[in-house]
């Protein structure tokens, strides 16, 4: 999928937007995972899905008026792998149960990368990928001097 806006996808639009995370948000809830998570940080659930379709809309269509920082919002979260491959899994069936194909294929991708970097940075790591970064005395042919190590 393209890393340009959703000029390229036509058929998503901010109503598109709003609809999805209303009904994305209501399936958050009510799910055994991570219902629990949004019960305890979220208390006004008009105002936290009107921030969230202000970044969808400014993150997919470049246009709305969200400006926070969701690393610093997400980084308090008891939350690990599991909790974003379930957000993840839920968002993709409201997407294309929401949107026309192209579009949910767009924002499904968008959640995809999003969710990668956030969980990259709360230190997380994502299942059956490694992050391509080799561990000393671990990769082939590397070779590491002993009195380098620190331990």
């Amino acid at each position: 999928m393209s890393d340009s806006p959703a000029s390229e996808t036509p058929d998503l639009d901010e109503r598109g937007i709003c609809a999805l995370v209303e009904r994305f948000y209501d399936r958050v809830r009510a799910d055994p995972l991570l219902g629990p998570v949004f019960t305890e940080k979220v208390h006004d659930w008009p105002a936290h899905k009107q921030t969230l379709t202000q970044f969808w809309c400014r993150t997919a269509l470049r246009s709305g008026s969200y400006a926070g920082n969701p690393m610093l919002k997400h980084r308090a979260l008891p939350v690990d792998t599991q909790h974003f491959e379930r957000w993840l899994a839920l968002w993709e069936q409201t997407a294309k149960q929401m949107l026309q194909p192209r579009a949910a294929a767009f924002m499904t991708d968008l959640a995809g990368r999003i969710g990668h970097g956030l969980m990259l940075g709360m230190g997380l790591r994502p299942r059956g990928r490694t992050l391509g970064i080799p561990l000393a005395g671990r990769w082939p042919g590397l070779k590491v001097d002993e009195s380098d190590r620190q331990g």
